[in-house]
């Protein structure tokens, strides 16, 4: 008996240990505070009904690494099926509020739902199921604003939709996340033509030549507007007074501070209407 005893005990410890080997895992990956269970009186693990208490959290996680497993084998469908699926779970449906970066569980949970709901907007884009896409990435952008990466799939997605106002306001909150993303800057610029609002245009187009002056695009809406709109250029001096829009014989735009010296490019912002004159 006493040997059975053991061996039981032994195959108690064993289990305890894989337990918390899980459990490490998932800390890492969804930030949980790694705990032991109690001791009992006698000195023993309480294993079983305190780890029970987070097989649910094990077990979505399971079911997300299924999902990226599918998405990465482009298997689309049935990592859309997995996802909605798991998004529904008890565990996820109680995860509330909005990501905030703390250690407690709760918050790991938000942060998986977080990554269920933008990675099935990804599932559906790649199906080209647009509309419904956009929807799940504006869900996940409730749940956290401060995701450049979403923002920039949400702007990208929007324009083959194509809802153009939504495609703007995303980039324009990527740039938020990131004020020189390089893509967001080029894709307003376009975007803003298209959406006939050229003074913005003009703004993102002067943003990116004072990134690089080799911005051919910039270049190029901005002779198509002021050759189109002579007006413009007035205009544009009224709404951006520290932008020169033709510098000399290259065309280049500059910002100039009142002492000349270069100033940087988020030190101004498109305003809602012109400043007023005395």
């Amino acid at each position: 008996m006493h040997g059975t005893t053991s061996e039981a005990d032994a195959h108690s410890d064993t289990g305890r240990l894989e337990q918390l080997e899980q459990r490490f895992w998932l800390s890492i990956t969804l930030k949980l505070p790694l705990m032991q269970p109690p001791m009992s009186p006698k000195g023993k693990y309480q294993s079983n009904a305190y780890m029970q208490r987070y097989t649910p959290e094990q077990e979505a996680m399971s079911k997300y690494q299924k999902a990226l497993t599918l998405e990465n084998n482009g298997r689309w469908s049935k990592a859309e099926h997995v996802l909605k699926e798991l998004l529904k779970s008890e565990i996820l449906s109680q995860a509330k509020g909005k990501m905030s970066g703390g250690p407690n569980g709760n918050s790991a949970m938000i942060h998986l739902r977080y990554c269920v709901t933008m990675n099935l907007g990804d599932c559906l884009a790649k199906q080209d199921k647009l509309k419904k896409s956009l929807s799940y990435y504006v869900k996940a952008s409730k749940l956290d604003s401060t995701d450049l990466n979403l923002w920039y799939k949400m702007g990208l997605t929007a324009l083959k939709h194509p809802d153009l106002y939504l495609a703007s306001n995303a980039f324009e909150e990527g740039l938020r996340c990131s004020p020189s993303h390089w893509p967001c800057i080029d894709n307003l610029v376009t975007v803003n033509y298209a959406l006939g609002d050229f003074l913005s245009c003009l703004y993102y187009a002067h943003k990116g030549i004072t990134m690089d002056g080799g911005f051919i695009k910039g270049y190029a809406f901005k002779e198509k507007i002021f050759t189109d709109v002579e007006s413009f250029k007035e205009d544009f001096a009224l709404y951006y007074p520290k932008c020169d829009p033709c510098n000399g014989a290259t065309g280049r735009w500059d910002l100039q501070s009142k002492d000349h010296s270069p100033m940087c490019s988020d030190q101004w912002r498109p305003r809602s209407s012109p400043p007023t004159t005395t």
